[in-house]
C-alpha cells in the first residue's frame, strides 16, 4: 500500500500501526510489543 505509486527518485514516510506490524509480541527484544513502526523509504529503481 505505502508504495504504490511512487515514482523513481521518491521519498514516502512510512507509518505502520501496531496492528499491521508486530501487534502485542514485539519482535526480536527490539521492538516492544505494541509499537508503532516508522520507515523511510527512497525508491532506488523499478525492476
Amino acid at each position: 500500500q505505502g508504495v504504490a505509486g511512487m515514482k523513481v527518485g521518491g521519498r514516502r514516510q512510512l507509518t505502520i500501526p501496531p496492528e499491521l506490524g508486530y501487534g502485542s509480541r514485539g519482535a526480536g527484544g527490539v521492538i516492544k510489543g505494541n509499537e508503532t513502526l516508522i520507515f523511510i523509504v527512497d525508491l532506488i529503481d523499478v525492476n
